[in-house]
């Protein structure tokens, strides 16, 4: 199965990919490195520096077409703003 995680850079959203890879998985990671770390991917992961509120999302989506999303992080704006769109987007 192919799985685009965000925020795959991260403590947290790096080690639920490396589980993912483990398991068989191909996995696609969009994090904006705004605090994840480069030296947090896996080799194996196809990685686009993007921000999740970038409009450019939609063509890293069109272009891998991913079976399943996952995040490992919270959506900017968790704490209750939303705007159009992602919650937090602006």
């Amino acid at each position: 199965m192919k799985i685009l995680m965000t925020g795959g850079a991260g403590f947290i959203g790096s080690n639920l990919v490396d589980g993912l890879l483990a398991a068989g998985h191909e996995v696609v990671v969009v994090d904006n490195l705004s605090s994840g770390k480069r030296e947090n991917l896996n080799p194996q992961v196809r990685f686009y520096e993007l921000d999740i509120c970038d409009m450019g999302l939609d063509q890293v989506f069109a272009r891998e077409r991913p079976d399943l999303t996952g995040r490992g992080h919270p959506w900017p704006g968790e704490n209750g703003r939303a705007a159009a769109g992602l919650p937090g987007c602006r």
